[in-house]
Formats: structure tokens, sequence, C-alpha cells
């Protein structure tokens, strides 16, 4: 078998953004090695990526929200190497739309986590959803005691942004640049922009209370890519801990012959060569095990 990489054997998405997310979250690509392609088509064919039609469903959830934590990730990236987006209102709303994003992708994998660990021998911690230090007890045990509460602030820096776009005025942009995260109640209204525009000291006030948008941006998505890694960490760890992890790579590894038929019929897709497109690309005509990796 190949030394399985995200360029050389991910879908469109993943070859394209790949070397970009690892750079700060190399533990992606780690679970994405151990745990997700021993699930696919790539045991049959290693460069059809889709899910086998065998694979439990409570694997598939894994599979599933550990590839959708990617895409909103990858939307980001995508925002930050385009040189228009983050200079408008909407470009800036769309980048933090998909950090905020992240969130429920992770707390969706966390339960399949959980749910994982609890069919194989570990015992889950069970979190309580949208409170500080939800995670605290899980992501604590190996001693990484500022995990929980290092999340929670970036997830609540992030909010500030996404909550002034989406719940109150347009955020004001001057020249590409966005108030700074502590500055945005005293810019909260579309009238504090002909203000700070007729105002005489415009520049300095420019330059004291807003922030290039871009640099703002690749600031948060670095900061919260460093710390989805460390939560990666935590689960690859979990993972390795369980009583019946040779039961676990079992299911990984069987191939029925279903699996070989389903696998073959993707040929049709386009499957057969390389993975350089994305499930998205296939709309309605894939099957529901036919899940983007």
């Amino acid at each position: 078998m190949p030394e399985w990489n995200l360029t050389e054997h991910g879908d469109k998405e993943e070859q394209t953004w790949g070397l970009e997310i690892v750079r700060l979250f190399p533990n992606y690509e780690v679970f994405w090695r151990e745990h997700v392609v021993p699930l696919t088509c790539r045991m049959v064919n290693p460069s059809n990526i889709f899910v086998r039609s065998s694979i439990p469903k409570h694997l598939r959830a894994l599979v599933n929200s550990h590839y959708s934590a990617f895409l909103h990730l990858s939307g980001s990236h995508h925002a930050l190497e385009c040189p228009d987006i983050l200079t408008t209102q909407l470009g800036v709303y769309n980048f933090y739309s998909h950090l905020y994003s992240v969130e429920e992708m992770v707390s969706r994998f966390l339960r399949a986590t959980n749910n994982v660990l609890k069919r194989y021998g570990s015992t889950p911690i069970p979190c309580r959803r949208r409170k500080v230090g939800r995670f605290s007890k899980r992501f604590g045990r190996f001693g990484d005691t500022r995990l929980s509460d290092d999340y929670d602030t970036i997830l609540a820096d992030i909010n500030k942004y996404r909550g002034q776009l989406i719940h109150d005025y347009a955020l004001i942009m001057i020249e590409g640049r966005i108030p700074r995260r502590d500055q945005l109640n005293k810019y909260d209204d579309l009238g504090a922009l002909a203000q700070v525009l007729g105002a005489p000291d415009r520049n300095q006030i420019i330059s004291r209370d807003f922030v290039d948008a871009k640099t703002q941006c690749r600031e948060d998505l670095q900061r919260l890519e460093k710390v989805l890694d460390r939560i990666w960490g935590v689960v690859i760890r979990e993972f390795k801990e369980m009583e019946h992890l040779q039961k676990y790579h079992a299911v990984q590894a069987v191939v029925t012959e279903e699996d070989i038929a389903f696998c073959a019929s993707l040929t049709s897709l386009g499957t057969s060569g390389s993975p350089r497109y994305s499930y998205r690309e296939f709309g309605s005509s894939a099957t529901v095990h036919a899940e983007e990796l």
C-alpha cells in the first residue's frame, strides 16, 4: 500500500488545500490516514476515494464530521488566497461564517469519536455543548489542561466578528481594514463611518482602531488550526488506547463482495483515475454511502 497523503490521494479539495492546512494542523492527515482511508474503496482501488458500502453508520459519522471540518477550513483558505474576497463586508462575513461553522463540525466529530470509543471498550467523557469549559475533562486527560479554555477563547473571538456581521450592522470597512476586535462596540453602526472619514485626524484613527482584514482573518484561522491540531491529537491518543483496538481494526479492514461491486460501480462516475474531483460535483447521482473523503 502507498504511504497515504492528502496531496496525492485525497479528493480535489484535499489535494488543493491539504499542504496548507496540515502545516498547522498535521493531525488532520494523521487521523485521515489511520481512521478514514481504511474505510474507503482505496482498499480495492487506491484512486477510489469513496466510503465502502458495508461501513457501519457510526464510522460513516466519524468520516463525515472529520471531512466537513476540513471543508470549512479550506473555504477559509480559499478566501485568503483570492485577492478581492476580503476587501468587502460580504467576503469577511463568508470567511468568519466558515470559521464559525467549524465549531459545529468539531462537536459532531467529538460525538462521533465518543460513540466509537464506547463501542470498542473505552469510557467516553460526555460534554455539554455551548458551555465554557465543556470539554475540559476530555481534553485534559493527556495533560493539555489549557486546551478547553484555548478552544473556547478562539471560538469567542471568531464569533465577535461573525456576530457583528449577522446580528448587528454591517461591519465597517475602510480601505480594506476592519475595526480591531476590542473596538467593535465603538463602530457598531454606519454613522460611525462618516465620523471617521470626516475627522481631521482620520489617518491616525484608522491606524489606531482598525486592522487589515486579511491579516486579522489569517491570524484567526491560524489560531484555530493550532487548537484543532491539539484536539485531534487527543482523539488520536484516545483511539490508540481503546481496549478492543484489534476489533476496531478488524471492522475497518472487512471488504465484502458487496464492497467490491459497489466500488467497481463508481468507475462510471470517473473515479478510476486520478482523484482530482470532489463528491459534490456528482450531486444526487451518488449513493448515500459515497461520501466525500
